[in-house]
């Protein structure tokens, strides 16, 4: 039973690696332009290192089990194909938002922190939460730790999609994880006020 166990859990791993080279290996070859053996090689390679130093974000979680179906791997590709363009239209969003504050004559800037935690299993979803806000302008993620997050934002105005879940719903929709309910966001405007 154990063997069996462990022989299901080595072929995930595995099927996860295999699936995690060849989208890089893709994106590689799309992105470069060059499909001569010298590009392709170094594609390769550089594919080859990023798959070994970064296999576990895939498939391990934070509790250590491993109870995910073969193809999770590739319905985890499947969704962000699908959350890419929601996070596209997010930050062109907050591309105007932060045009408006700039072009404005009075500037009205609130920066404030905000303090949230959150409950994901596994480490890829917070570390995607977190580019994911920080991808957004206006808005950046000054510290991670332990599911407990600290993002500066230009204005609270920009905070929405923090403030009601609705960002961290869809990056943990991505991985699996439970759907989680407005967090409680403590709101300061220095760090000292949030010890």
């Amino acid at each position: 039973m154990q063997y069996s166990t462990q022989a299901g859990n080595r072929r995930k791993r595995y099927l996860a690696l295999i699936l995690e080279f060849f989208t890089l290996l893709i994106l590689w070859l799309l992105l470069s332009g060059q499909y001569d053996l010298k590009h392709i090689s170094l594609g390769v390679l550089s594919c080859a290192v990023v798959t070994v130093l970064t296999n576990d974000l895939l498939y391990s979680g934070r509790s250590g089990t491993h109870k995910e179906s073969d193809f999770f791997a590739l319905s985890c590709l499947w969704r962000t194909l699908a959350y890419v363009p929601w996070l596209l239209l997010a930050i062109i969003k907050a591309n105007i938002g932060v045009v408006k504050v700039v072009i404005s004559p009075k500037m009205p800037l609130d920066p404030i922190f905000l303090q949230f935690d959150c409950h994901y299993r596994r480490d890829i979803s917070f570390v995607s939460l977190a580019n994911s806000i920080t991808l957004t302008p206006g808005t950046i993620t000054v510290m991670l730790d332990n599911g407990r997050f600290l993002i500066h934002t230009l204005d609270r105005a920009m905070t929405g999609d923090l403030e009601n879940a609705l960002m961290e719903n869809k990056v943990g929709r991505i991985f699996a994880e439970k759907v989680e309910e407005p967090p409680v966001v403590k709101i300061a405007h220095s760090i000292e006020e949030l010890a």
